[in-house]
């Protein structure tokens, strides 16, 4: 009776051992910056969520809507929420703290200066936001344009 052995030898294992090492050896250098891209990404994607909520929530209830950083920094996160005049009346929405990766500059904007859509869609004050994030590569960090007239745009840098 012929038995065959199922199985690897030693010789086998090693040699996809070492394949397998190699691969690792070569991918993981990528995956810290593809991380940082989708980071920059995201938080970019968020923050253009919520100035287009901010700005449809106003036109639709005929309010003024305001997007405010936490403690003046977006970085700490934001509050969307329903104004009467310069005092907050209810939140809306509210975002916690990007990742410690993620930078966002916004000069003309702070806790006493929001960016606040009034029941037309326009804004009271116009500015930039620039969200830049450390490690990313190539046109993934954003600049969002907020003109006057409400209209927001958005482009991809390289920070």
């Amino acid at each position: 009776m012929n038995i065959k052995n199922a199985g690897f030898t030693l010789i086998e294992l090693l040699v996809a051992i070492s394949v397998a090492a190699v691969l690792l050896a070569v991918a993981v250098p990528f995956m810290g910056t593809f991380t940082a891209n989708n980071t920059a990404r995201e938080a970019a994607a968020l923050l253009e969520l919520d100035l287009m909520y901010a700005r449809n929530t106003a036109v639709t209830r005929n309010l003024s809507v305001g997007l405010v950083p936490v403690d003046d920094e977006f970085e700490n996160g934001w509050r969307v929420s329903v104004f009467s005049g310069t005092t907050e009346t209810e939140l809306l929405r509210q975002r916690n703290a990007l990742d410690d990766k993620v930078d966002v500059t916004a000069a003309a904007y702070d806790s006493s200066t929001p960016v606040l859509f009034n029941n037309r869609g326009a804004l009271s004050n116009g500015g930039t936001i620039s969200v830049c994030t450390s490690g990313s590569i190539g046109d993934v960090d954003a600049r969002i344009e907020l003109l006057p007239s409400g209209q927001i745009t958005f482009r991809s840098v390289s920070c």
